[in-house]
């Protein structure tokens, strides 16, 4: 994971197993980016259980959810895996990726309910 993926309440975790959850906030920001940050930076793989904790609406036997206006779909195959469906299919493979996504398409954070 890379420091210039992160934005403002991106959500990444401090281990590899993804237990130990952190909210990127201005100060967790500023010391990663001046290579001041003493814990792991991990991606949280994306799964329907983040999905829904992150307000995604989902069937179980359906393969796409929504929040909003936008849409992403599992896809089956060589390649499985959410993904967002723009000119081409646009792979998300971890939750931050999915937070700015959907940040860019509707100019809202996407934050866990408090």
């Amino acid at each position: 994971m890379q420091a210039q993926e992160l934005m403002l309440n991106n959500l990444f975790s401090l281990t590899s197993d993804g237990l130990s959850v952190v909210v990127a906030d201005r100060a967790i920001l500023s010391s990663i980016l001046r290579d001041k940050f003493a814990g792991g930076m991990y991606p949280i793989p994306l799964t329907t259980e983040w999905l829904e904790k992150l307000g995604w609406d989902g069937e179980s036997n359906s393969d796409f959810w929504e929040k909003g206006d936008v849409t992403i779909g599992y896809y089956y195959g060589e390649s499985n895996g959410f993904y967002f469906q723009y000119t081409d299919h646009v792979r998300i493979e971890f939750v931050h990726q999915l937070q700015n996504l959907y940040y860019i398409l509707t100019g809202k954070p996407l934050t866990l309910p408090t």
